[in-house]
């Protein structure tokens, strides 16, 4: 009979005990929330204009700068021909 290791995590605010696999992915879904918070203050905070656009022309993401520097809306109102008019 095997004995399956077991450590305790956090999740959702309370520690439990799981076993190996569950703790790692745990620990990995901790490293992917920590990463996605460092990435959208760095772009949130970023000097310089940043938008994520759609293959259709979409705005699916930009920073304060973009919408200061182009005078457009940003996420989800923004497409091709609003760039294209703004000389951008």
């Amino acid at each position: 009979m095997e004995v399956s290791k077991t450590r305790s995590v956090e999740r959702n605010g309370r520690s439990i005990q799981v076993g190996d696999a569950e703790a790692r992915l745990a620990e990995l879904e901790r490293e992917l929330e920590e990463t996605r918070r460092l990435d959208e203050a760095i772009f949130d905070a970023s000097a310089d204009g940043l938008a994520v656009f759609s293959p259709s022309g979409l705005c699916l993401k930009c920073n304060a700068a973009w919408k200061k520097a182009t005078g457009l809306e940003g996420v989800g109102k923004t497409d091709g021909r609003a760039l294209s008019r703004a000389g951008l």
